[in-house]
């Protein structure tokens, strides 16, 4: 059986953390490892974090100075001992059948991804694409950079670690926004395939104080370099550049 390592970064979510740690540990597919990392959290997230460790030998808890979510996520994968690496935000939640329908559409040369839910206060918001599968390289960017329903997030995919630590894949710790992108796109540069299943089993929770509506726009130069480095790489692909003039005017003027 392939052991599947979910990694999930850790700061300061006292209210959140329980219930994520719990979605994963009631997974009907059990053969799993849970890593926690607690970026430098100042409120009890950690001591969460250990109380649930202290009792399921599946889970590692690492506590390190604040450096960002990026750099969380690159100490789990630098830990993972899984054949797959999933990563999960320690405010959301996912189904039970999660792992388990993951486990069966895994190749280890490819790129598989599914659907997700927002979840705000008062509503939720299905982001789900038809099943598809494309082996086709260029087709494969387009995909990705054009399609942020798929590309522009981390938690609606599974990665080989083989793949990852070979090619020693991490993610950028000087990108505040779009970080998931640049991730996916160093990762497809070695996988055969794009395998994408209609199935929505994680919940992702939308939170003002959360990293998505607090990263650092105009000074984020890292982005700026990124998207103009990629509208310079497919400037014969007019849908890719729009999708990635429309990422830049977000950043900049948000």
């Amino acid at each position: 059986m392939e052991l599947i390592s979910v990694i999930v970064p850790v700061y300061n979510v006292e209210p959140y953390v329980a219930k994520c740690i719990e979605s994963i540990q009631n997974q009907s597919y059990q053969h799993l490892e849970i890593i926690l990392v607690d970026d430098g959290s100042t409120d009890d997230s950690g001591d969460i974090c250990d109380q649930y460790a202290s009792y399921d030998d599946r889970i590692k808890v690492i506590h390190q100075e604040n450096a960002g979510l990026s750099a969380a996520r690159n100490t789990g994968i630098d830990i993972a001992n899984g054949d797959y690496i999933a990563f999960v935000d320690s405010d959301d939640y996912c189904n039970s059948n999660y792992l388990e329908t993951i486990k069966d559409n895994l190749h280890e040369d490819e790129l598989l991804g599914f659907g997700f839910e927002k979840t705000y206060t008062n509503k939720k918001i299905t982001i789900l694409l038809n099943s598809f599968y494309c082996n086709n390289k260029d087709e494969m960017d387009e995909f990705i950079i054009a399609n942020s329903k798929f590309g522009g997030y981390i938690c609606n995919k599974v990665f080989s670690t083989k793949i990852l630590k070979q090619n020693n894949i991490l993610f950028d710790k000087e990108l505040y926004y779009s970080e998931d992108l640049k991730f996916t796109i160093d990762y497809i540069k070695y996988c055969n395939a794009i395998r994408y299943i209609s199935f929505t089993p994680y919940m992702y929770r939308m939170r003002k104080s959360s990293v998505s509506f607090n990263y650092i726009n105009k000074k984020n130069s890292s982005l700026l370099d990124l998207l103009n480095e990629l509208i310079n790489k497919y400037n014969y692909n007019e849908k890719i550049v729009n999708s990635l003039k429309y990422t830049y005017l977000l950043n900049y003027y948000k």
